[in-house]
Parts: structure tokens; C-alpha cells; sequence
């Protein structure tokens, strides 16, 4: 014989479960938060590593239109080229004034240009380094996430587990209560509906006028059931019906446990 346990174990197994629950969903929103910052923190630097790459090319393109506007207005050779998306300068030092000129002008700003783009260079390189990290993170974000959507299940399973048990006993009690009061004072629901017997809903009448103790009036009258051909499924799912969703998905199970235990539709006696 399988020794009894306690209903406070199961009561223990809801709670445990239910806070593991709560636990894991807590931890999981805190990790969601916490990338949100750093997705956002790495949303603004591409911004201004956008933005500093977009000046490097104003600074380019206005750089190259000066020049070709200078040398072609001095009528000499461009001293800057572009190779490769790179601008080459050739310091000029002559004779001719105007390639002097020219190339006088352009060094300073080509000077600035190049500090530009060394310093565009310095931050392509660490837009590798943090965008590495910035999977890294959201890797391990990813798979702290199914842990704890693990952990959920698990906890959801212990405390399904402990409602289950929990349940299966209060029928367990129903039952012998039901027997009990059954044997002293007879049956307190209609044997056919499973609805308790009331002033409104009072026992129905045997042929010869008598109270039927096992039927309300509503199922038997006159020694006969109102509905002869009214089957199991037909009630289960009129009594199911009768009830709201949350009490529907909650209790279906023990509706079904109350019914078929009735006189009419157990098989114990033959109507």
C-alpha cells in the first residue's frame, strides 16, 4: 500500500512551481531590459560612426571639386588624385607660381582632410571590436533567455503536478462525502443533472405521487425521465457549457468525475 502524502507537499509543489515561474519571467524581462540599453547604446554610436563617415566624404568630395576648380582655372596639373577611394597629394614646389599656388592652397586642407580620415580609420577598426561584443551580448542574452524559458516549463510542470494531485484528492473527499451524506440523508443532487436539489428545483414525483429521492423534477416526472434518450456526452457537454471559461478549462475534468458517478449514468442501477 502506498503510503499517504500530505496535501501541504502538493500545496509546497504548486508554490515552488509557481515561483519559478515568476522567478524565471522576472530574470528574463530584467535580461530584455538590460540588451534594450545596450542596443540602444550601440544604435547611437553607428549613428555618429555614420555620421563621421559622411563628413569624411563631404570633406572628400569638396576637397577634390577645389582642386579641379584651381588647377583647371590656373591651367595646371591637379596635384590631387583619387585612387581606390583615396586621395594621393603631390606637394608642388616650382618655377611656375600658379602650380605653387595652387598646392600651397590645397595642403592645409588636405592636411585636415587626412587627420579626418585617420581618425574615420581608428573607428572603422573599433566598430569591429564592438560589434564582436555587441553579438557576444546578444548571444548570451539569447541563451540566458532559453534557460530561463526552461526553467519556466519546468516549474509550470511542478506546479501542474501539484494542482493535479491537489485536485484528484478533493474528489477523492468529494466522493466519500458524497457517499457519506448519501447513506445518512441520501443523495443532495439530482442523480441525472448533477444539480443540487433546492426549493426551486425540488425532487421529482413517482407514479403513485411520491418523492423520488434520486431525481429533481426537472429529469423526473410522473415516474418517467423527461428526456428518455438524453445520453452522458449530451449532459457532460449542457453542464460544461453552463459554465464560464475559467471554470470551464479549470474544472471540465471534475464535471466529468461528478456526472459519471451519478446513479443514472454510472451503471450501478438501470433506469
Amino acid at each position: 500500500m502506498m503510503p499517504t502524502i500530505p496535501d501541504n507537499v502538493y500545496k509546497i509543489l504548486v508554490a515552488i512551481g509557481l515561483f519559478i515561474v515568476g522567478y524565471s519571467q522576472i530574470q528574463s524581462d530584467k535580461l530584455d531590459e538590460k540588451f534594450a540599453v545596450t542596443n540602444s547604446e550601440y544604435s547611437k554610436y553607428l549613428d555618429s560612426l555614420h555620421e563621421e563617415s559622411r563628413k569624411a566624404d563631404d570633406m572628400k568630395d569638396e576637397l577634390l571639386y577645389e582642386s579641379d576648380i584651381l588647377s583647371t582655372r590656373n591651367g595646371v596639373k591637379n596635384p590631387i588624385k583619387e585612387t581606390d577611394s583615396l586621395l594621393l597629394f603631390t606637394r608642388v614646389i616650382s618655377k611656375n607660381k600658379n602650380e605653387t599656388a595652387v598646392s600651397d592652397s590645397l595642403a592645409p586642407k588636405f592636411r585636415v582632410y587626412k587627420r579626418v580620415n585617420k581618425h574615420l580609420g581608428a573607428s572603422l577598426k573599433d566598430h569591429e571590436f564592438k560589434k564582436k561584443f555587441f553579438e557576444l551580448e546578444r548571444q548570451s542574452r539569447d541563451i540566458r533567455k532559453d534557460i530561463y524559458l526552461y526553467l519556466q516549463f519546468i516549474g509550470l510542470s511542478v506546479a501542474l503536478i501539484g494542482f493535479i494531485q491537489l485536485l484528484y484528492i478533493q474528489m477523492t473527499n468529494d466522493r466519500k462525502l458524497m457517499y457519506e451524506v448519501r447513506n445518512t440523508i441520501g443523495p443532495i443532487r439530482c442523480q441525472s443533472c448533477a444539480r443540487r436539489f433546492t426549493a426551486v428545483r425540488p425532487k421529482g414525483k413517482n407514479k403513485d405521487g411520491s418523492y423520488n429521492q434520486n431525481f429533481c423534477m426537472d429529469c423526473y416526472t410522473e415516474g418517467e425521465f423527461t428526456e428518455p434518450n438524453l445520453t452522458f456526452k449530451e449532459v457532460y457537454t449542457r453542464t460544461k457549457n453552463g459554465l464560464s471559461i475559467s471554470y470551464r478549462i479549470l474544472f471540465s475534468a471534475y464535471l466529468y468525475f461528478i456526472i459519471k458517478n451519478l446513479d443514472r449514468w454510472s451503471g450501478r442501477n438501470k433506469y
